[in-house]
């Protein structure tokens, strides 16, 4: 599979993000990695227009994503190994902070500059913070024989603040290794988005050459940014395999028409719990926070199942015809 400034274009139309006004997007495509290793495919955080990747599967211990710079003004793109997944190599070492866990979904969020952790003390560093509501997948995680893993149970998505920075994978390889050893090492994260490597003042080897320092080149990449960051998150399938833009796909952080004609329905589809309307809060045409908790709320309602993190407008619509709906909501489509 190929990822250049086409593809994000395409993939952006397909789940209505709006990133016109960014000159620089951040984004991670999930068990996703450069073909032929780091040596052939990662130029060390070389700038092009086009990134050749191959799809492979995540294990939770090792840099299995890939995330990159999207410069959308000059439609070249910059890419580093990393990971979008919790680690079970860490939790094993910090079993306390099992609670704090989630595996981030794909949609469109908003990083900005700050300290990573928010708490700073040792190890604190200079990094990208999430500070608004996300969906995650809460994985249901099994201790057997002092090994853990995670349950291949049915997926609840819930909408929550999850606090899934960007930062340093804090890793780094033996004296004289290269960015190949970085693909084979693991990674300190809950849930977090990381890149492999260390802030530069936290190496501890003594090293002749930095060309496995990929969290360093990529903070050098964006010095000169503004602060705050689009932030994309994609499945290598949808990219390898890419849905039509005319589906119009919905996902959080989509945006325009399709999610007014759903916050819409919703405010005039009322609760026969509670008496009141699903959707109480401003019609301002973004699939975030309020709106993915009431679609959430609706679809386990006529469904008695949980909402997947993607839905499928036309498919809601048709599923609620039988609702009295005041106006008819195709009139927003004109």
């Amino acid at each position: 599979m190929k990822i250049d400034s086409t593809i994000l274009d395409h993939l952006c139309a397909t789940f209505h993000y709006n990133v016109q006004a960014a000159p620089t997007v951040i984004f991670a495509v999930r068990g996703c990695m450069a073909v032929g290793g780091a040596q052939a495919g990662w130029h060390f955080g070389g700038e092009y227009t086009c990134f050749h990747a191959q799809a492979v599967p995540v294990n939770y211990t090792t840099a299995r994503c890939t995330i990159g710079l999207w410069n959308r003004t000059a439609g070249r793109i910059t890419a580093f190994p990393g990971s979008t997944l919790p680690s079970l190599t860490y939790l094993a070492a910090h079993p306390l902070k099992q609670a704090t866990f989630n595996i981030l979904c794909p949609g469109f969020y908003e990083l900005r500059k700050g300290l990573h952790p928010r708490s700073g003390g040792a190890g604190a560093h200079n990094a990208l913070l999430m500070d608004s509501h996300g969906i995650v997948e809460v994985p249901a995680i099994i201790t057997r024989n002092k090994q853990v893993r995670f349950a291949k149970t049915p997926k609840n998505y819930r909408v929550v603040l999850p606090g899934d920075n960007l930062h340093a994978a804090r890793n780094e390889p033996a004296p004289g290794g290269t960015g190949s050893d970085m693909l084979t090492l693991d990674y300190s994260s809950s849930g977090c988005i990381t890149i492999c490597g260390k802030p530069k003042e936290l190496v501890t080897g003594a090293h002749t050459h930095v060309t496995w320092n990929y969290w360093q080149r990529f903070m050098d990449s964006i010095s000169s940014s503004g602060n705050l960051f689009p932030f994309l998150l994609f499945n290598a399938s949808e990219v390898q395999h890419m849905p039509r833009a005319a589906q119009g796909l919905l996902r959080y952080g989509s945006s325009g028409k399709q999610v007014r004609r759903l916050q819409t329905a919703l405010t005039r589809i009322t609760d026969s719990k509670t008496g009141m309307p699903y959707y109480s809060s401003a019609i301002n045409d973004q699939f975030t926070n309020a709106t993915v908790q009431s679609f959430f709320r609706f679809y386990k309602d006529i469904s008695g199942q949980h909402a997947g993190y993607t839905l499928k407008p036309d498919q809601l619509f048709g599923s609620i015809r039988h609702f009295k709906i005041e106006e008819n909501l195709n009139q927003l489509n004109n």
